[in-house]
């Protein structure tokens, strides 16, 4: 009984810290970090590793001298609730797209990625 107790007692500590750890990150993007693009898509899309609380949760597309080209928060769609799609406009240049968002932990992880359109 004991070395069974003693057992338990060592791996709750892990699952502890491994559930600690689960914070939302980054896994995909369109268009890619670092990518040159023909043109500003109208969506951009950023997808991580686990649904996010869309209340709490922001996306924006700004240019090259930091105005805002995105329209509104952003959102998480329904079907994929990973997602985050904004509808941006702007002509060629530089682009960030800036992020702060919110897993269903509670843990805010902020971020962001940069592009450039031809």
């Amino acid at each position: 009984m004991n070395i069974r107790f003693a057992l338990l007692a060592g791996v709750a500590p892990l699952v502890v810290v491994t559930a600690a750890h689960a914070h939302p990150s980054l896994v995909d993007s369109v268009p890619k970090a670092g990518a040159a693009v023909a043109a500003l898509p109208s969506d951009v899309r950023l997808v991580f590793n686990e649904p996010l609380e869309a209340s709490f949760s922001t996306l924006e597309v700004v240019d090259a001298g930091g105005k805002r080209v995105s329209d509104g928060r952003g959102q998480i769609e329904a079907a994929h609730p990973e997602a985050i799609a904004v509808h941006a406009s702007g002509g060629s240049g530089a682009y960030r797209v800036r992020w702060s968002v919110v897993g269903r932990d509670g843990h805010r992880v902020s971020g962001e990625i940069g592009f450039t359109v031809r």
